[in-house]
């Protein structure tokens, strides 16, 4: 569980976390409001960058996976930044996606 939210105000929700190299589901024009606020997704070596976000998520036999720069990298033992599943009560998928969040872990250590 995690304490934070896009604004002032905090709200609960709960995380997941995972590296699967699969396209990220924020990848998808559908899922994010603006044409181009989309999360790039690159060809399999992890670096070439698609333009299309149609393209098809690798892990399902298509072309499109995470791009290397996506990693998680930690500041130091207190700060880190990275991309995290998170369901937020009160916001839709598209309010979530493409958004950054300051988040306090409150059922214990960040793992």
């Amino acid at each position: 569980r995690a304490r934070g939210g896009p604004s002032a105000g905090k709200t609960d929700a709960t995380t997941t976390r995972y590296w699967d190299c699969c396209k990220p589901r924020c990848s998808w024009s559908g899922k994010v409001a603006g044409s181009n606020a989309y999360v790039k997704s690159c060809q399999k070596d992890g670096n070439w960058v698609w333009s299309n976000p149609h393209a098809g998520n690798g892990c399902h036999g298509e072309a499109a996976f995470t791009c290397n720069n996506q990693q998680p990298w930690a500041v130091n033992d207190q700060l880190a930044y990275g991309f995290a599943a998170a369901t937020i009560p009160g916001l839709s998928e598209q309010d979530r996606c493409s958004t950054c969040y300051k988040l306090d872990f409150t059922s214990g250590p960040v793992q």
